[in-house]
């Protein structure tokens, strides 16, 4: 098991409830090993094992393969993970154990799948971002949910394989880009196209009805321009959280620069 976390993030500070119930588990579960990695400094592991949020845990099983995956403080799904970990079967076991072994791997993933096309109200799984889509088909599922005004959460099934291979068997629709909404499957590009180019707008066919939320590229222009002078850091002013971001301070403050 790998607990990815930052040296100043909040949730993964000693004392936490997750960190707590960590220290219980490793105390408890022997036939498990439990790892610390710092997010940072590990990128290459975070990379593998796509690791965008900290903490996160991730369970292996004995080769190595990701039986599943829980982001942020969640200590309850955390422990009950853990648990269904430690009575899995080993890899070794005979064939009678086996199936019971990958029935609850596979419901694992559908629990896992079930939650990520809730994210938001409208769901694209893709490959690559919106901002650095990495094939046509992804690139223009995009550009018609922009162009349509339609706001929506992204998953990018090249960081993920399990996820990428799940999918396809969960909704029963072979390729990507899918496009899900309130849980349910849209479909891909081709029902996209021929849904915008149907009368009415894009939010309408798609049966949207809430406004536009505020994006992140909105969000960001509010915040940089707040201030004639803007920091981003670590920590507070009065309390740095990184050396880089104090020294940042010492200057601004030194320079009189408000």
């Amino acid at each position: 098991m790998l607990f990815f976390w930052a040296p100043w993030h909040e949730a993964s500070c000693e004392g936490s409830a997750l960190d707590a119930a960590l220290g219980v588990l490793s105390s408890t579960i022997s036939d498990i090993h439990f790892f610390r990695v710092e997010a940072e400094a590990c990128v290459d592991l975070s990379e593998k094992y796509g690791v965008s949020v900290v903490p996160t845990v991730v369970l292996l099983n004995t080769n190595g393969v990701v039986v599943e995956k829980v982001q942020g403080e969640d200590v309850a799904a955390v422990t009950t993970a853990v648990q269904r970990l430690a009575s899995m079967d080993s890899s070794d076991a005979g064939a009678a154990a086996q199936p019971s072994q990958q029935q609850e791997q596979q419901e694992s993933l559908t629990d896992r799948l079930n939650r990520l096309i809730r994210t938001s109200e409208v769901m694209l799984f893709m490959k690559g971002t919106p901002t650095a889509p990495k094939c046509g088909f992804s690139r223009q599922a995009v550009e018609l949910l922009e162009n349509g005004d339609v706001a929506f959460g992204s998953f990018d099934i090249l960081s993920d394989e399990e996820v990428r291979q799940g999918l396809k068997k969960y909704s029963d629709w072979p390729t990507y880009p899918q496009l899900y909404v309130n849980g349910e499957l849209i479909g891909g590009l081709d029902i996209m196209k021929e849904l915008a180019s149907e009368q009415g707008s894009l939010r309408e066919q798609l049966g949207i009805t809430s406004d536009k939320p505020e994006t992140l590229d909105d969000r960001l222009k509010k915040l940089i321009t707040s201030n004639k002078v803007m920091l981003f850091m670590k920590g507070l002013p009065s309390a740095p959280r990184c050396g880089f971001s104090r020294q940042m301070c010492e200057m601004l403050e030194h320079y009189n620069v408000a």
